[in-house]
């Protein structure tokens, strides 16, 4: 299903998923809705969205990625053809109408450079903790919802020697690992196919050679 497809389905938000400023988008159960730019969230009073019409346009946009959605399957977590993540959860968890977020996915690519540049790293942190990647140690990275972890651990990631396999294992695939041998997996916990955990894709990894595995949000 392209991008152009689903476009319909979510007309009243389309401003916010064209526009590239925008990081973030949400939809909550009282019809209000809400964006973030630049790490600020603001209210977006334009939006008007039938909650029949969005219940529907959900259940169609799961239908076409292979997932389930309905009353019973009433949580929606899945990755749209360009790469943006859409979580949703429909009634009777949520009343009296759907609640929608989506994470847009940005195709820029982040160096240790920009990270410096913006302040999010100094000079000597950035080299300590690559030093830590490229000699095998295990990092952990955490922090509240973003607050660039995922931009950071791409980052970090390009410090792993070019000769090493690594296999990623995600809940929802957004990590964008450019190494010349990555294998990545993706858990499926909600379609119509059997059911593969995380943990089944961890138990599994091992048997794949890897020289590193990175677990992207673990919960």
């Amino acid at each position: 299903m392209s991008f152009e497809l689903i476009l319909p389905f979510l007309r009243p938000i389309e401003p916010l998923l064209l526009d590239d400023s925008v990081s973030e988008i949400m939809g909550n159960p009282d019809a209000t809705w809400w964006f973030e730019r630049d790490g600020i969230i603001w209210p977006e009073a334009n939006v008007q969205f039938d909650s029949n019409r969005l219940l529907t346009g959900l259940e169609v946009i799961a239908n076409h990625l292979g997932k389930k959605l309905d009353e019973d399957n009433p949580l929606l977590h899945a990755q749209l053809p360009d790469g943006s993540r859409i979580a949703a959860v429909i009634p009777p968890v949520v009343r009296p109408a759907p609640a929608l977020t989506i994470r847009k996915f940005t195709s820029r690519k982040f160096t240790v450079n920009d990270l410096i540049a913006r302040g999010t790293l100094s000079p000597s942190l950035a080299e300590f903790l690559s030093d830590q990647i490229r000699t095998g140690k295990t990092v952990l990275i955490s922090g509240g919802t973003g607050t660039g972890k995922t931009t950071l651990l791409n980052v970090l990631a390009q410090a792993i020697p070019n000769e090493e396999r690594i296999v990623v294992i995600e809940d929802t695939a957004e990590l964008h690992i450019e190494k010349p041998n990555v294998l990545g997996v993706e858990c499926q916990t909600d379609t119509f196919k059997a059911r593969i955990s995380f943990d089944d894709l961890l138990r599994s990894a091992l048997r794949w050679r890897p020289d590193r595995i990175i677990l992207g949000e673990v919960r």
